[in-house]
């Protein structure tokens, strides 16, 4: 971002730039250019050393820190998890449709989604598919990851934005992303005592800010996630965030999960 674009993404949340930027990771050449099958053995351990330096650049939990993550979407869940909502890190938002780093609105705009599908799970679902569709809603075929897990018997839960708000603009003020993330931690905290879910596969499509606020909604005790992402190949597993009650643990999905 620039100077211009961070004072602006600030402003919506009444502050300002303390000294200056902090670049924490800006994923040199070999990461980018590097396979889907080599990255997933690296990147979970790399995802994990950068929200180490977050942590540590914001002073712990003692200072207010501005985050501009931008990458792939399991990946920016997985470093929402790892940096908690035990502070205050705001993930800032890449608007695509302003090609730059800024809120959209002013003022929170409220909720602009819904969440369908839990009235028809039991009290005993092993498994169920989350899809997130902020910016898009791809169905089958495009969607081969929810084809296949439907044939399997999995059931499955949509957050979708509403037709007026869908696109990068679906969460469209830092507050409305943390009530977003209040909203994503209630639901895993019922599925889990509810519905006795152990793994969640989670299909999203959605913003950079909305992927890290989804993220830092997830606690202690909370299912394991499978998080996908659109390959040439169709939606696939990518990494595997889960809590083993006192800290967030990240890897590259195992056969088992992905057969």
């Amino acid at each position: 971002p620039t100077s211009l674009q961070v004072a602006q993404s600030l402003a919506k949340i009444h502050s300002r730039l303390d000294q200056q930027l902090n670049i924490v990771a800006d994923n040199d050449e070999m990461v980018r250019q590097a396979s889907l099958d080599s990255r997933e053995k690296f990147l979970p351990r790399l995802i994990e050393k950068t929200a180490e330096t977050i942590r540590m650049q914001a002073g712990g939990y003692k200072q207010r820190a501005a985050l501009f993550a931008f990458g792939l979407m399991p990946s920016l869940i997985a470093l929402g998890a790892k940096l908690g909502n035990k502070n205050e890190i705001i993930p800032m938002l890449r608007y695509r449709d302003g090609g730059q780093w800024t809120w959209p609105s002013d003022i929170p705009i409220g909720r602009t989604y819904e969440i369908t599908g839990l009235e028809g799970l039991a009290d005993t679902e092993s498994e169920i598919a989350l899809i997130v569709a902020l910016t898009a809603d791809p169905e089958p075929p495009n969607n081969l990851a929810r084809d296949l897990l439907e044939t399997k018997g999995i059931r499955y839960i949509k957050v979708l934005a509403s037709a007026e708000h869908m696109g990068n603009a679906a969460i469209a003020h830092p507050t409305d992303g943390k009530q977003f993330s209040t909203e994503i931690q209630s639901l895993l905290h019922r599925l889990s005592d509810k519905h006795g879910v152990k793994l969640i596969h989670v299909l999203p499509c959605a913003s950079n800010a909305a992927c890290v606020f989804f993220g830092q909604a997830y606690y202690r005790h909370h299912p394991e996630l499978l998080v996908y992402d659109f390959t040439p190949g169709g939606m696939k597993p990518q990494i595997l965030i889960r809590n083993d009650g006192e800290s967030c643990h990240l890897s590259a999905p195992s056969r088992a999960l992905l057969s």
